[in-house]
C-alpha cells in the first residue's frame, strides 16, 4: 500500500517502481485511523502485509476478510484491495511490494512460481493468514518485511530466502480447484466501480441507496447494476451485506459489546434482519458465533495446561 495517498479517485492502478536486478519495494510501515485517504487499488507486482496492531476489515476482489493484530496478507497483481480499522481504532501494517517472479530464478525441481501465484488469488483463495492458525506464514511474512527495513548485511540473500520460503507455504495452502470464472484479465469493469466499493465502504452503516452508488460512479442506476454485477459477481445490495456482516464478525472478535449495538454499528436497525442476515452468510446465528469464539480464547489456556 505503498504511496497510496497520492492515488486519485480515478486512479486504481497503482504501479510499484523497483530495480530489475533486485525488484524489492521499501517497506511501508503506517498507522492509519478507520477512514485512510486511502481508495480501492491495484499494483504490478505482489503485495505482502503484516498487521502488528488494530483489528479492522480488508476488501480485497469481491471477498471481505476482519482481520487483527499478528495476521498476514498476501496479494497478486491481480487484485484490487482496500483496508481500513475498526470504528474508533488505528491500525499499524507493514506492507511491502515485490516481483517473485524476478526474485527466484527457476530451477527444474523448483515448483512453478507462476503455478503458485495463479492459485493465490479468486474467490476461493483466502488472503488473510490468521497468526494463531498460520504462525510460520506469517512470521514469514513479518521476517522478510523485518528484513527489508532494517537492510542489515546479506539482507538481499535474506530476502530471496524467505520469498522462497513464502512461496513454498502457499503452496500447501493454495486451492487446487481454480475456479475459471475468476478472471482478473481486464481490470476496466473494475475500475468503473471503483468509487462506488468506497462509499460502501465509508457509508456502510448508513442507509445507502442504489442512487447514491451510482452517482458515484457518474452512471445510471440500470447501467450501475450490471458494471457492479459484471465486476464483482454480486448484485450491489448482497454484497453490501456482506460487507456489513464481515464488519460485525470482525467487531464481535475483538469486543464484548451485545449483539444488537454490532448491528446498529453495521447498518443493521432490527435485530431480526441482522441475524437472518448474519445466518444465510456465516451459516451461524451470530450467538453461535460469538460462543465459538470464546470457546476459542479458552482452547490455549486448556492447551497450556497439559
Amino acid at each position: 500500500m505503498q504511496n497510496q495517498s497520492k492515488i486519485s479517485d480515478d486512479s486504481v492502478v497503482a504501479p510499484i517502481e523497483v530495480s530489475p536486478e533486485f525488484p524489492v519495494a521499501v517497506v511501508d510501515y503506517n498507522t492509519r485511523g478507520e477512514n485512510p485517504d486511502i481508495k480501492p487499488h491495484i499494483h504490478n507486482m505482489c503485495e505482502i502485509g503484516y498487521c502488528f496492531a488494530g483489528t479492522g476489515i480488508f476488501l480485497i476482489a469481491n471477498k471481505v476478510f476482519p482481520f487483527k493484530a499478528g495476521d498476514g496478507v498476501f496479494i497478486t497483481s491481480k487484485e484490487f484491495h482496500y483496508a481500513r480499522g475498526n470504528a474508533g481504532q488505528e491500525t499499524t501494517w507493514g506492507f511491502l511490494n515485490f516481483d517473485p517472479l524476478g526474485l527466484i530464478p527457476s530451477c527444474p525441481e523448483n515448483p512453478s512460481i507462476q503455478k503458485i501465484l495463479s492459485c493465490c488469488c479468486g474467490k476461493n483463495f483466502c488472503n488473510i493468514f490468521d497468526g494463531n492458525q498460520h504462525p510460520e506464514l506469517t512470521a514469514c511474512i513479518r521476517k522478510i518485511i523485518t528484513e527489508r527495513r532494517n537492510a542489515q548485511k546479506n539482507w538481499q540473500p535474506m530476502i530471496r530466502v524467505g520469498v522462497w520460503e513464502l512461496l513454498l507455504h502457499l503452496s500447501r495452502i493454495c486451492p487446487e480447484n481454480i475456479d475459471p470464472d475468476d478472471d482478473y484479465g481486464n481490470y476496466e469493469d473494475s475500475v468503473r466501480i471503483m468509487s462506488a466499493l468506497n462509499y460502501m465502504n465509508l457509508h456502510y452503516s448508513e442507509k445507502v441507496s442504489l442512487n447514491d452508488l451510482a452517482h458515484a460512479c457518474h452512471t445510471s442506476i440500470p447501467n450501475f447494476r450490471k458494471l457492479f454485477c459484471k465486476a464483482m459477481g454480486i448484485a450491489p445490495y448482497p454484497y453490501l451485506s456482506r460487507l456489513r456482516i464481515k464488519y460485525a464478525c470482525s467487531l464481535m472478535e475483538n469486543r464484548d459489546e451485545p449483539l444488537y449495538q454490532i448491528a446498529c454499528q453495521t447498518g443493521f436497525n432490527e435485530i431480526s434482519n441482522f441475524n437472518r442476515q448474519f445466518q444465510a452468510i456465516i451459516g451461524m446465528s451470530p450467538s453461535q458465533y460469538r460462543r465459538r469464539i470464546i470457546e476459542k480464547e479458552k482452547k490455549p489456556e486448556k492447551d497450556s495446561q497439559l
